[in-house]
């Protein structure tokens, strides 16, 4: 069944990092209200809009080998994310709907 309100993608916008244990920022465009994050890996990464700083105690989980819609703020330009430690990579897929 379809939704009035798909995610479309951003074409040719989708960026990526490797998430370890210390909080790194990853850099997309500007303008979009939703984001698929993609966890490609073996551990849980937590993560947060905006620079530096993600916890691993206080921001939103990302299961392993999972991919998930948020919203988020329209001018939001980086996603700061960390693990517990090395063996995860993070794709940010910037567009609009759900």
């Amino acid at each position: 069944m379809s939704s009035l309100f798909n995610f479309k993608a951003r074409p040719q916008a989708t960026v990526s990092g490797v998430v370890t244990g210390v909080s790194g920022d990853i850099t997309m465009a500007a303008g979009a209200d939703t984001v698929r994050l993609t966890n490609i890996g073996n551990q849980v990464i937590f993560w947060k809009v905006g620079t530096g700083g993600a916890s691993v105690t206080a921001d939103t989980p990302l299961l392993p080998n999972s991919s998930e819609l948020f919203s988020i703020p329209p001018a939001t330009t980086v996603i700061a994310a960390i693990a517990a430690g090395a063996g995860s990579s993070l794709y940010v897929t910037p567009g609009s709907g759900n």
